[in-house]
């Protein structure tokens, strides 16, 4: 999807799972919020679906502040 859509800029991509979005539970949120913590990376981009997107931002927006995090 990068080299198509152009993107040269470097990047790592960390798979977590792949699940719909309705599926999500607390402890799928656990591992992503431990994951932002313990990247180097300040700027995340995590591809999310909407039903349970604002669980996940109201859970990683209470505990993360460094770091500039997007959910699409």
């Amino acid at each position: 999807m990068l080299l198509q859509s152009r993107i040269t800029t470097k990047s790592v991509l960390n798979v977590l799972f792949l699940k719909d979005s309705a599926l999500l539970n607390d402890l799928d949120r656990c591992i992503i919020e431990s994951t932002c913590h313990q990247v180097s990376e300040d700027k995340i981009i995590i591809t999310h679906g909407t039903d349970t997107m604002q669980l996940t931002a109201e859970r990683l927006i209470s505990t993360i502040r460094n770091k500039t995090i997007v959910l699409v």
